[in-house]
């Protein structure tokens, strides 16, 4: 009971429904549970959603045997007999709520998936966290070989997951600003300039232009330290995809196909000074100074100048 209660502590409370996905016709690959969940976090939002639905659903039937093997020992009126059945039905009613979670799970939100110290994978849909711990130590095994199982039939597992948002940097550049005949501009002192034509909204305009220029410098060194580890970047493959509410996004590294994970509130509403940043990102990955200016920021910035709360 006392396993039980600590695992019922992280029920995720907020969820939306699962699609039906279209499933793959992938065989189960050479993968270990612990390396596929280390993984997950480079797939993209659906995929992890995916593995949180058929992860709870299978949660779920574990307790559910573990409620019936109590039900089956229990076979007589005595008062241990009688703590067993309550306790089962305690444990089915845990169960169903499993199942109910998993069949409304919030996509919108950030869902991060890892290995804890004690090697077992922990969930987290934006501030609600659950483990995924068999109720009995003995079944734990066939929990996760059947939760691998099934995410790898439905999506290849060979592909993806090359970085881990949860160790993402954050760093914040410095910025200074000038102001010239043809209007304001800030600069980073990585090269960015972002150049304005009117002082409105100055105080928001310094605030966009200092998220904007950290996350285009988080992007850089996360894809050089990906570089550095052996992974393929091609910078003209460069595509933000899937923005969640909260501002994580996929990006796609190559022709592979292979994504990361990241949050970028800003840039993730701002696709296209994405898509004008690559040639700087690509120098920045060839160890070359770079520069980048961004000369329509007035009208390409000024959906994040309004958002801004002064």
């Amino acid at each position: 009971m006392r396993q039980l209660c600590l695992v019922a502590t992280l029920i995720i409370c907020a969820f939306a429904p699962w699609s039906q996905a279209a499933q793959a016709q992938n065989e189960l690959h050479d993968i270990s549970y612990s390396q596929l969940v280390s993984n997950l976090n480079g797939y993209s939002l659906e995929q992890r959603a995916d593995f949180i639905h058929i992860a709870l659903n299978h949660l779920a039937d574990s307790f559910h045997r573990q409620a019936q093997r109590a039900r089956m020992a229990a076979k007589d009126n005595s008062p241990k007999s009688k703590r067993a059945r309550r306790w089962a039905a305690s444990v089915d009613r845990y169960a169903n709520n499993l199942t109910a979670q998993a069949n409304t799970l919030d996509r919108e939100k950030v869902i991060q998936i890892s290995i804890n110290r004690d090697n077992n994978a922990q969930i987290r849909v934006g501030e609600h966290a659950i483990l995924i711990t068999s109720p009995n130590p003995k079944d734990q095994g066939r929990l996760e070989r059947a939760i691998a199982e099934q995410f790898c039939k439905l999506h290849n597992c060979d592909v993806g997951v090359i970085y881990d948002p949860l160790t993402q940097l954050d760093r914040q550049t410095k910025t200074r600003w000038s102001f010239q005949e043809y209007g304001p501009a800030c600069r980073s002192d990585e090269g960015i300039l972002l150049q304005f034509s009117t002082l409105k909204q100055l105080g928001q305009k310094r605030k966009v232009c200092q998220q904007v220029s950290s996350e285009l410098l988080n992007v850089a060194h996360t894809l050089k330290q990906l570089q550095n580890q052996g992974s393929t970047i091609i910078p003209e493959l460069l595509s933000i995809r899937n923005r969640t509410l909260e501002g994580e996004v996929t990006i796609i590294i190559n022709q592979q196909g292979q994504s990361i994970q990241l949050l970028l509130p800003s840039l993730s509403l701002t696709p296209t000074l994405f898509m004008l940043a690559k040639p700087w990102l690509r120098a920045r990955l060839q160890n070359r100074e770079a520069s980048l200016l961004i000369e329509d920021a007035e009208k390409l910035t000024q959906h994040l100048v309004d958002r801004v709360d002064q």
